[in-house]
């Protein structure tokens, strides 16, 4: 029985040893001085901008964390929702809805960050998504690119494009995104939770319930658990979890707020997020 007792205390020694791999050193909010509200920011690709859009995803804004000022790029309706910058992180591209005829139409725009000048890039079609929308010539100077179409995740690279559907054609895919190393897909299915798969779809694990997962390393991802009535958002906290699905770590824990949609610094080291209300915070964190 001792025996066994201190094999039990030994795993779960190593169990919490392994689960606290994140240590929360600071949370706070970006810049309470220029940034009134803002929903679902995203770092750019060099970490030197911080893009965030309204409640609604009208206009599109960046945050300049050297000048502490702040950018409008496009106060279009639809902007917020699924904007990309290009390869050499010149270029955002983002989203244009308009009424044609009383008819919703999207259209694909480029705003250039040093020049600041906007272009349209296409002409204003119904139901177009983003990316599927993107010429030949953009998705190539992308690279890897992965979204969402008929509610199945599409992978392209170059001239191959390949429909996934890892849990099921009868399943609605959310919220991929590639690894860093370019290797993995992290996904949601509706109703089920947050899923990886590998390119071709195959070796799917589970996550558990996560929403808007994105990528801290190749070995952690974080998302949002938020929880709801139907109608408004009762609960929702900052999660971690290890891609194999067994550690899962809360980096928030708090009554009083509702932290949503992360996004992770392209060095792994901040994680932002915008609560229910609207306020931008920022979170430093350190990964073993």
């Amino acid at each position: 029985m001792r025996k066994f007792c201190s094999a039990v205390f030994a795993i779960a020694v190593v169990f919490s040893a392994i689960a606290q791999q994140i240590t929360v050193k600071s949370v706070g909010l970006v810049d309470e001085r220029v940034l009134d509200s803002g929903f679902y920011p995203r770092f750019s690709k060099d970490g030197g901008l911080l893009f965030f859009t309204a409640e609604n995803y009208q206009g599109l804004k960046a945050y300049d964390f050297s000048s502490q000022k702040v950018r409008v790029l496009s106060e279009d309706k639809g902007a917020g929702y699924g904007f990309f910058q290009g390869a050499d992180s010149t270029k955002v591209f983002y989203n244009k809805t308009e009424f044609v005829d009383q008819r919703k139409k999207n259209s694909l725009c480029s705003y250039n960050l040093a020049t600041k000048t906007s272009e349209q890039l296409t002409k204003a079609v119904r139901g177009a998504s983003l990316l599927k929308s993107a010429s030949t010539a953009i998705k190539a100077d992308l690279g890897a690119i992965v979204y969402i179409d008929n509610q199945q995740i599409v992978y392209e690279k170059g001239t191959k494009k390949t429909i996934l559907s890892p849990n099921g054609k009868q399943s609605s895919y959310l919220w991929p995104v590639i690894s860093p190393n370019g290797k993995k897909i992290a996904y949601v299915v509706a109703a089920k939770g947050a899923f990886i798969c590998d390119l071709d779809g195959k070796n799917v694990v589970s996550l558990g319930y996560l929403h808007a997962p994105q990528w801290i390393n190749n070995r952690w991802i974080v998302g949002m658990d938020d929880r709801d009535d139907g109608q408004e958002v009762l609960s929702s906290e900052i999660v971690a979890v290890t891609v194999d699905g067994l550690v899962r770590q809360n980096l928030t824990e708090t009554s009083d707020k509702k932290e949503m949609y992360p996004s992770v610094s392209p060095a792994g080291n901040k994680i932002v997020f915008n609560s229910n209300e609207g306020g931008l915070y920022m979170m430093d964190v350190v990964v073993k």
